[in-house]
């Protein structure tokens, strides 16, 4: 594994020395950032909004640990994962379905992280690992593209923004992904084969308050029904500090 840096606009970004060598306790805790945040003691991290650890083993809900926003399975199956266990969704509608307790606000800025495995190769329309809605509709979806092995993250309302990297992350092997949206316009997606970045000339807000829904593993209608084939753990939501 080769610790990647990302393309931001301040090149602030760096990983724990512990993430060269695989291990995966440098992606479930904060990253380590460079001089720019050293003072401020706390660097971007603000505060936890969900963690979904998948650790349960058996049963049909995956608890979330920090705001009880806990995930309905529906045809997942339990599996081996980066630490402890993991949800394994076999590409045929499985999912787990998150209901929000308080509707998710995340303000300007915010991490989703998460490791995912995958050998699916098959070329086709790019199957959901991560779709949040609000009022029904999709905000943003992370997605995965098995003919290339690439990940993306579309955000809807601000312009259709898209980021799409990473060639190759179908080697059956676990991947830590990180994705960040900071000061309501830049987009990071950062993973340990690359990184890639895009932004919009205005300030997006609508997009990032109230979501509602979050759907792993599969797409909902209106969108039309596809389905990701592999492996999801430790799923974490995090606001930032700007």
């Amino acid at each position: 594994m080769v610790a990647p840096v990302a393309a931001t606009e301040n090149q602030d970004l760096i990983f724990a020395d512990g993430f060269e060598s695989g291990d995966a306790s440098a992606w479930l805790e904060p990253v380590i950032f460079s001089d720019t945040f050293e003072s401020g003691g706390t660097g971007f991290w603000e505060g936890p909004r969900a963690h979904w650890r998948f650790d349960e083993g058996s049963g049909e809900i995956a608890h979330d640990s920090i705001s009880s926003s806990d995930a309905a399975i529906n045809g997942a199956e339990w599996a081996a994962g980066v630490t402890g266990t993991a949800l394994y969704f076999d590409g045929s509608q499985d999912s787990a379905n998150v209901s929000v307790t308080t509707a998710l606000d995340l303000g300007t800025g915010f991490e989703i992280r998460f490791w995912f495995k995958t050998d699916d190769s098959v070329a086709r329309p790019p199957p959901p690992i991560l779709e949040f809605r609000k009022d029904d509709t999709p905000q943003l979806e992370v997605y995965f593209l098995p003919g290339t092995g690439e990940l993306g993250v579309h955000i809807t309302p601000c312009n259709n923004l898209r980021v799409e990297c990473g060639n190759g992350l179908n080697d059956g092997e676990w991947h830590p992904v990180l994705i960040r949206w900071r000061n309501y316009r830049w987009l990071e997606v950062i993973h340990d084969v690359g990184s890639c970045s895009s932004a919009i000339g205005y300030d997006c807000t609508t997009a990032f308050s109230g979501w509602e829904t979050i759907t792993i593993g599969h797409r909902q209608p209106p969108a039309g029904y596809n389905s990701f084939n592999g492996h999801i753990d430790e799923l974490r939501i995090h606001t930032i500090a700007q």
